[in-house]
């Protein structure tokens, strides 16, 4: 990693208002397989998609517990509504705007000139990336704390509003 990309992912990591020991994770985190792709090299092994998988998991439960934590008069089925406003594409694609995901991802050319940095997709992708290199940086009880200073007053005022679930109202 050279020192440009190294200073702008610490940059990046003050929002956390933790010191993030692992970079390279982080960097890892934020490397889109459209960079990959087209670097084919060395430097640029990895992408974020492993790691996404890991922070999917850990906001689902995060934000799981929160609920089951805070608000006791929801049903499963309630509790599994709720959970799915906080944890949909549009919510996450939201969370990693409000942090700036877009400006520190490394996309490839192509998807760098079509707006990559600011698709949802690719923001909701990447913002889970981002919970997973929390995770293996600090372990569930820290990354538990970021995630509720980012979007904790949100899901206390159980008000997140997002498009319908079109799964959910099929299976309903």
């Amino acid at each position: 990693m050279n020192s440009d990309r190294k200073k702008a992912l610490q940059e990046f990591c003050t929002i956390f208002c933790e010191p993030i020991n692992n970079l390279e994770i982080m960097d890892v985190a934020l490397t889109h397989t459209s960079f990959v792709n087209e670097k084919r090299c060395r430097e640029a092994k990895i992408h974020n998609e492993r790691i996404e998988f890991l922070g999917d998991a850990v906001f689902n439960l995060i934000v799981g517990s929160f609920l089951y934590r805070n608000f006791p008069e929801l049903t499963e089925g309630e509790m599994s509504k709720t959970r799915a406003r906080y944890v949909c594409d549009h919510a996450l694609a939201d969370y990693a705007r409000r942090i700036n995901i877009g400006k520190y991802m490394r996309l490839g050319k192509g998807e760098h000139m079509s707006g990559g940095q600011d698709r949802s997709s690719i923001l909701a992708c990447a913002f889970e990336s981002v919970i997973g290199a929390l995770y293996i940086n600090f372990g569930f009880e820290k990354t538990s704390k970021i995630v509720f200073e980012l979007i904790g007053e949100e899901m206390l005022k159980h008000e997140y509003q997002t498009r319908v679930d079109y799964k959910t109202k099929l299976q309903e």
